[in-house]
């Protein structure tokens, strides 16, 4: 049995309805459109000074800055350094929350991937076995993956997103853990990033 076989209401091949084409080919087109403007703001971005930009846009400066992060997959963006250093220019609290906001409307176009078609990933055996783990404890594994820093959040939310999970869920459990990782970090810009900044003076 595939894991296809495993999720319910998913269809394949000939079975697949024209509704559900339009669906994926508007998920695709959504993707297309997000990592296009992650490579525009990356090339307006200093990656080596995110302070300027923060101090510039704020709080909407940290939305963007997470948001971008999030949706590039592999496009390096300075996420957590953004909030580490806005944690020290702004409250921290509040950049927590608008960071988690970001960062899981960022993720959504790992979700979107996902839900267009999962195609070759079905043959990794690694994203079988994160699919598998989403299909047994959804919001479990999203939350977790999503408090732990690594660059293989994406596989779970195409997994999320091949699985049919909710869209209003995948954001829910991924805004938890995007949170508390955000507060981590913006906590420690809040009380660490002078003594940072006087150790690289």
């Amino acid at each position: 049995m595939s894991l296809s076989d495993r999720v319910p209401g998913f269809k394949t091949g000939g079975e697949t309805s024209r509704r559900e084409w339009m669906l994926r080919g508007a998920a695709l087109l959504v993707v297309a459109a997000v990592i296009t403007a992650t490579l525009i703001f990356q090339r307006g971005l200093d990656l080596a000074d995110p302070s300027s930009f923060i101090e510039a846009s704020g709080y909407i400066g940290v939305l963007l800055l997470t948001f971008f992060a999030s949706s590039s997959i592999v496009l390096p963006l300075p996420g957590v350094l953004g909030v580490f250093v806005a944690g020290g220019l702004l409250n921290p609290l509040l950049v927590s929350l608008v960071g988690g906001i970001g960062f899981a409307l960022g993720e959504v176009t790992g979700y979107l991937i996902g839900f267009s078609g999962r195609g070759a990933m079905e043959k990794v055996r690694f994203y079988a076995t994160v699919t598998e783990w989403v299909r047994r404890r959804g919001w479990l594994v999203v939350i977790v993956a999503s408090v732990i820093p690594n660059p293989f959040f994406d596989i779970v939310g195409i997994a999320a997103g091949g699985l049919r999970m909710p869209l209003w869920r995948f954001l829910l459990f991924t805004g938890i853990g995007k949170t508390i990782k955000s507060l981590a970090f913006a906590y420690g810009g809040h009380y660490g990033l002078a003594w940072v900044l006087s150790f690289m003076r």
